[in-house]
């Protein structure tokens, strides 16, 4: 039977005829099957890690749905308070900076409402109007000075780790971003 399929050997011009011919056409697709069954196999254990890991990842975490859900939930609750928002963001973004502008303010309307307690006292308290304001401005000068020191300290600091660290550089844009739409938001009128 594999006679007459082969053909005589005086035909071909292999030392072994075309029954070398065939031998090499059934070993290679002999190893053709091996190597379709090796990577089938291969395929089919890489999916098996896929799914596994898919599944130890929705066991540990927030399923995408619950996510867009809280996410929903958060910019509704921005969009009905913003103005807390608004100035925690600011803050983030101009840092501790931020921080001598009420106090400037404070001490300021302390300086005022001293005088102008010098002009409630006027006759009570010895010396003129004119050279008590003076003499407040010269006692409250250094408490502003090292107000304003410290902070400078402060807010130096923070832009080195902004400038070291690029996540909290996008942190403090992202912040000054939000608060930039908010305040167009509330000037619009959008809530």
């Amino acid at each position: 039977m594999y006679i007459s399929q082969l053909g005589s050997p005086t035909m071909s011009s292999s030392p072994f005829g075309q029954a070398g011919y065939y031998a090499l056409d059934v070993a290679r697709e002999n190893d053709w099957e091996w190597f379709k069954s090796v990577f089938t196999n291969m395929w089919s254990l890489i999916l098996l890690v896929v799914e596994t890991v898919l599944g130890w990842l929705e066991s540990l975490g927030p399923s995408v749905a619950w996510t867009f859900h809280a996410f929903s939930k958060v910019i509704t609750f921005v969009e009905t308070h913003p103005h807390p928002f608004h100035i925690i963001g600011w803050s983030i973004f101009f840092g501790p900076i931020i921080v001598l502008l009420p106090c400037l303010v404070l001490l300021e309307l302390g300086v005022l409402l001293g005088m102008y307690a010098s002009y409630l006292g006027h006759g009570l308290i010895p010396g003129s109007v004119e050279a008590t304001f003076p003499t407040l401005l010269s006692k409250t000068y250094e408490p502003r000075e090292s107000l304003f020191a410290n902070i400078d300290l402060c807010t130096a600091a923070v832009n080195k780790w902004t400038s070291t660290y690029p996540a909290l550089l996008v942190f403090r844009v992202l912040a000054g971003v939000m608060s930039a739409c908010l305040f167009v938001g509330l000037v619009r009128g959008w809530w």
